[in-house]
C-alpha cells in the first residue's frame, strides 16, 4: 500500500472472486462465453466496502487488458461494431478507475491512457450514423475529454526526456477535438518547441488559428491533410463549420437575380465526390436556401431558428483508413 492507496495484486484480467460470481449470477458476456474473461465497471456507492488487493490488476495485468480489448475483441466481426464498442468502452473504463484507486505512475497511465483515448475518437466518428438507441454520441464525447485533459496533465508532469512519443499525436487530437475553444489554442501556442514542431501538430495548431480567424474555408482545407484519426475526428466539426459558411453566403450572395452554382459550392465546402451533390442540396434546404439541381439562390436571410446538421460520416473519410491493420492508429506499439 502506498500511503492511502491500494497496490494491484492480481495477474489477470479479471478477479476470479468475480469470475465466479458472473458465472453463478448467469452475467459473462458474449465476449466472454468462449474466451478471457475481463473486469467490469462497478460504480462506486456510498457503503460500498473498498476493493481489496487481490481485487485490483497489477499495471502488467491492466497493459494486457488494454492490449486484448484493443486487438482481439476489436477485431471481433461476429456483432455489430456497436455492440463490442459497449463491451470494450465499459471494460477500459474499469481500467481508468483502477488507475484512479492506485494512483498510477505517471508513465504507466500514459501507456494504459493513449490507446483507451484513440478507441473512443475513432468510435465517435465509426458510430456517427447510430441511433441514440444504439449510441450516445454525448457520453463518448464526455468520456474522451476526461482522458484527453487527464493525460495532459501528465505530459506536463512528466520531464521533457520522457515525453511519450505519441504526445504529439494526442495534442493535436486535442487541438481538432476543442476546435474554437480558447483554452485549447492558447496550450498550444504554449507548449514546448519540441512539440511544436512536430508537423502534425503545427498542422492542428494552424486548423485552430484559421477557425478562431473566421477562415473557414481555410480550416477545411487544411483539414484535408490530416493523418487518417485525426481526420476523421475532425470530419466531425464539418458540420458546424459548413453551417457558418452558408450564413456567411447567405449574406455575401444574397440575390434576386443570380445564383451560386452548386458544383462550386460542393468543392468549397468539402462535399467530397459529386454523388454528394444530393446531401448539400438537402442541407441547403434544411437551413432554408433554395435550390434545383443546378444552383442555389440566396434570396433570404439564413434560418437562424435551424438546429446544426446532425454529425455523419463520410466515404472520403472511410477510404483514409485501413482496418484491418488499425492497431496502429491505437499507438499500441
Amino acid at each position: 500500500m502506498d500511503g492511502n492507496y491500494i497496490k494491484g495484486e492480481c495477474e489477470e484480467m479479471c478477479p476470479l472472486g468475480e469470475v465466479k460470481q458472473r458465472i453463478r449470477e448467469k452475467l459473462v458476456h458474449f465476449y466472454e462465453k468462449d474466451a478471457k474473461f475481463v473486469k467490469e465497471f462497478a460504480r462506486s456507492a456510498a457503503g460500498q466496502r473498498n476493493q481489496r488487493s487481490y481485487e485490483l490488476r497489477t499495471e502488467d495485468a491492466l497493459m494486457e487488458t488494454v492490449r486484448y480489448l484493443l486487438t482481439e475483441i476489436f477485431h471481433d466481426k461476429r456483432r455489430p461494431y456497436n455492440f463490442m464498442y459497449d463491451f470494450v468502452f465499459d471494460r477500459l473504463r474499469c481500467v481508468r478507475q483502477e488507475i484512479v484507486i492506485q494512483n498510477l505512475g505517471l508513465i504507466t497511465t500514459v501507456k494504459l491512457l493513449e490507446p483507451t483515448i484513440m478507441f473512443l475518437a475513432y468510435s465517435r466518428y465509426r458510430l456517427a450514423n447510430e441511433s441514440f438507441h444504439n449510441f450516445d454520441p454525448k457520453i463518448c464525447e464526455q468520456h474522451l475529454q476526461e482522458c484527453l485533459k487527464k493525460i495532459l496533465v501528465c505530459y506536463d508532469a512528466l520531464p521533457e526526456m520522457k515525453y511519450s512519443e505519441n504526445r504529439c499525436t494526442l495534442e493535436a487530437l486535442y487541438q481538432i477535438f476543442n476546435l474554437g475553444s480558447t483554452e485549447a489554442l492558447s496550450r498550444g501556442i504554449s507548449l514546448p518547441k519540441s512539440v511544436k514542431r512536430h508537423p502534425v501538430f503545427r498542422l492542428s495548431l494552424r486548423i485552430g488559428i484559421a477557425y478562431w480567424q473566421k477562415n473557414f474555408f481555410g480550416t477545411l482545407k487544411l483539414m484535408q491533410s490530416l493523418p487518417p484519426m485525426l481526420f476523421a475526428v475532425a470530419s466531425l466539426k464539418f458540420g458546424q463549420i459548413r453551417r457558418q459558411m452558408i450564413m456567411t453566403f447567405s449574406t455575401a450572395y444574397c440575390s434576386k437575380q443570380l445564383s451560386v452554382p452548386l458544383e462550386w459550392l460542393r468543392k468549397v465546402l468539402f462535399y467530397g465526390a459529386k454523388e454528394e451533390t444530393s446531401e448539400l442540396i438537402e442541407h441547403l434546404r434544411h437551413y432554408g436556401i433554395e435550390c434545383d439541381g443546378q444552383a442555389a439562390k440566396f434570396e433570404k436571410k439564413f434560418d437562424m431558428s435551424k438546429a446544426q446538421i446532425a454529425t455523419v460520416s463520410h466515404a472520403f473519410v472511410d477510404e483514409k483508413f485501413d482496418c484491418d491493420n488499425f492497431e496502429i492508429y491505437f499507438l499500441l506499439k
